[in-house]
């Protein structure tokens, strides 16, 4: 997500040494980085965009503002609402949620989101074999080119239970566990236009090299189309996962005791082609790799 409040920008390269100078939290749990941040919640009760800074309340890293989601608690009452959707390009959108009866105190609701689509590009170069373990010290591991760029595979989950003691009910405990996973391709990257200075890598009439082993550019066109040859879009993987306690304890409108416990964990690995590929190769057959990123959090 790429949020922009009073002229400061959201962390958006999910790196561990950049701090986001917007702030967000999950029911008052804050979310460091922003590949943490890819989540779908299915019960959003309230969103709260609160402009900055807010130091005072949020801490350091909401300089520009805060923006706090908070998520709807179990109703106690038995019911399940379903919500599905369907669209082009093979996408398929499911979210169920589950509320059942209160008791002893206790109440409990469960969500289930699953969300798919194929994309809308295909790629001329699916298949061909990539090794980024070298310069990711072994944490990316061998993987082949997609074809479905731009394509997306995500199920998440959320469970909460809240407890209120029947003889205090002035307390209430209130616990979350959610996960989400995704699967992944970037979008396909096209080539526009081909200059001088590449006429070395592309054969005629762009060039006069031979080592391609496609005949021509990719793409060369201002028009978009359906299919690109992107040697290096290789899946990118993500999965974000957290549980929270929180207890509130309040008396009476001018107290309130609140203490939130809560810990996150991440893991991401996201590649970026940047140059559109077109399976060039060098002299000695190695593959040329103009622009390409991958890295891996968690």
């Amino acid at each position: 997500p790429f949020m922009t409040i009073r002229g400061i920008q959201s962390n958006v390269t999910g790196t561990v040494q950049t701090d986001s100078g917007i702030a967000i939290y999950v029911d008052r749990v804050y979310l460091g980085r922003a590949s943490g941040q890819v989540f779908d919640l299915a019960d959003v009760q309230q969103i709260e965009v609160l402009r900055g800074p807010q130091g005072t309340l949020f801490g350091r890293n909401s300089v520009g503002g805060a923006i706090n989601l908070t998520t709807q608690d179990p109703t106690g009452e038995f019911r399940v609402k379903q919500d599905a959707s369907i669209g082009n390009f093979g996408e398929l959108r499911t979210k169920t949620r589950a509320d059942f009866d209160e008791f002893a105190g206790f109440r409990l609701s469960i969500s289930y989101l699953h969300s798919q689509t194929d994309g809308y590009m295909k790629n001329l170069s699916a298949g061909h074999f990539l090794n980024p373990s070298g310069v990711t010290f072994g944490s990316v591991g061998p993987q082949f080119s997609q074809r479905n760029l731009g394509s997306a595979d995500t199920d998440a989950f959320l469970a909460t239970v809240t407890y209120r003691p029947p003889a205090l009910d002035d307390l209430i405990l209130k616990y979350r566990f959610d996960y989400a996973g995704e699967n992944s391709v970037n979008n396909g990257v096209q080539i526009l236009e081909v200059g001088p200075s590449a006429s070395s890598f592309y054969p005629p009439p762009y060039g006069s090299s031979k080592t391609n082993r496609i005949a021509g550019p990719a793409v060369v066109s201002l028009t978009p189309t359906d299919n690109v040859a992107n040697t290096q879009a290789i899946g990118n993987y993500l999965m974000s996962w957290g549980q929270s306690l929180t207890a509130e304890y309040d008396p009476s409108d001018a107290f309130q005791v609140k203490n939130i416990t809560a810990y996150r964990g991440l893991e991401s690995t996201i590649s970026s082609q940047l140059d559109g590929g077109n399976n060039l190769v060098t002299q000695n057959g190695s593959d040329f790799i103009p622009l390409f990123s991958v890295f891996k959090n968690s």
